[in-house]
């Protein structure tokens, strides 16, 4: 086989290692903006999850969506929740203590989402630099944890828009001392693209409320939480992403990749001809 076709190869198959690890990446935003007093500038909100809207009597979950450009495998999804319990006030905060199982689906939108795991770690989170946490408008602080459920191997297809939601069950008096008081609920983490100072990617600066029931169960698409919606919780605050973070491997080369891998082996020919 000739050296040059054996490097192109060599960098085909590398190309797609590269793509491995984290595949999507709508992370916590920087502290730069996180709690700032204004809502207008504020990076980050959290919003309730798992709840029966009062305007239409649905028990409705909150999440977002998401699409590849090529395809591929998800290994793990991460969330970011936030605690009710406040720090300072002897009550623990992490998810296993709040809740007795957090539950994820997951699907292409165009057809319900259906549960896919309950099984998930957590770690506690901060915003960096500075390691600040979740500060509510009313000057309360809370833990933020990464709810990551792994073990998934989820095939996607390039251009197919997919679309996650959370609920959850909590455990009874573990909120007695929580602002928001008992039961707890639980809280995704959202941030604005335009003011998070991170890689937000496929922000469009609103999520999406999904109403849960059916057989398996599942959860079918609502309506969007857009500008309108979000304000109308916090007056002016500015509209969010749930964040979110996706990890596994890209299989198909996106189109730029393969220009770079023909420049090279242009390159490599001219080289040749040169050496020769």
């Amino acid at each position: 086989m000739n050296s040059l076709v054996r490097i192109f190869l060599l960098g085909a198959a590398l190309s797609g290692l590269a793509h491995a690890a984290t595949i999507y990446s709508r992370g916590l935003p920087s502290s730069t903006n996180a709690n700032s007093g204004t809502p207008a500038t504020r990076s980050n909100e959290a919003w309730l999850t798992g709840f029966t809207d009062p305007n239409n009597g649905n028990y409705t979950l909150a999440g977002d969506d998401f699409t590849f450009g090529s395809n591929g495998t998800i290994n793990s999804i991460t969330v970011f929740e936030v605690a009710n319990n406040n720090i300072g006030d002897g009550a623990a905060a992490d998810p296993a203590s709040e809740f007795a199982s957090i539950s994820l689906y997951e699907g292409p939108i165009a057809s319900p989402l259906t549960f896919l795991s309950s099984s998930y770690t957590a770690v506690q989170n901060v915003y960096q630099p500075g390691a600040s946490t979740f500060v509510d408008q009313n000057g309360f602080d809370y833990a933020i944890y990464a709810l990551t459920f792994g073990g998934l191997s989820l095939p996607v297809t390039a251009g197919t828009e997919y679309g996650f939601a959370l609920d959850a069950t909590a455990n009874a008096g573990a909120c007695q001392f929580s602002p928001f008081g008992d039961p707890c609920v639980l809280a995704l983490h959202g941030s604005n693209a335009g003011l998070s100072g991170t890689p937000q990617q496929g922000s469009d600066d609103q999520f999406r409320y999904f109403t849960l029931g059916g057989v398996g169960p599942v959860a079918t698409f609502e309506n969007f939480c857009d500008v309108v919606c979000q304000q109308g919780s916090i007056p002016g605050a500015a509209p969010t992403d749930i964040n979110i973070l996706i990890s596994g491997t890209l299989t198909t080369p996106e189109p730029a990749t393969w220009g770079t891998l023909a420049a090279g082996l242009a390159g490599l020919l001219l080289f040749a001809r040169k050496r020769g």
